[in-house]
């Protein structure tokens, strides 16, 4: 478990390392972290399901996700235009 200290608002997300960005940090509460995902909004996440935050950057545990966000997860990059 990363302890939430060192994630700022801004921060990037990503499901693993080297993988799309699905979006950013918003807010930064004591045990959790409220992010912005791509085509889908906020959602909260404990701090539980953050595998590792380094360089800016938080990756997710997919496993360790709500339902909803996994959802949103699979969805994140769909208004990607091939080739832009």
């Amino acid at each position: 478990m990363v302890s939430v200290a060192q994630i700022r608002p801004g921060d990037s997300v990503y499901l693993e390392e080297g993988g799309s960005l699905v979006g950013a940090v918003r807010t930064v509460q004591p045990r959790a972290l409220v992010l912005w995902i791509e085509n889908a909004g906020e959602f909260s996440v404990s701090e539980e399901a953050i595998r590792t935050a380094h360089d800016r950057k938080v990756l997710l545990d997919f496993e360790r996700l709500e339902p909803p966000l996994r959802e949103a997860l699979a969805h994140a990059r769909d208004a990607e235009v091939p080739g832009l």
